[in-house]
């Protein structure tokens, strides 16, 4: 299946951006997550995608000493 560049162009840079926020968005779960995928491709807002993550556990939380 062959995907347009920029399909691959809008995936990349909300992953970047979702990663920049503490989403382990390119080896985590996030990252097989099709759902949070077509979430992106739809429009969604980062603050949406954002909120998705949380519901599912993909924003890393750092340790606190």
């Amino acid at each position: 299946m062959a995907y347009e560049p920029t399909t691959i162009r809008t995936l990349t840079a909300t992953y970047a951006r979702l990663q920049d926020k503490g989403v382990n968005a390119w080896y985590g779960e996030a990252g097989g997550d099709l759902e949070l995928a077509k979430m992106i491709l739809d429009g969604a807002t980062l603050s949406e995608l954002m909120t998705y993550c949380q519901d599912y556990g993909y924003i890393e939380q750092e340790d606190e000493d």
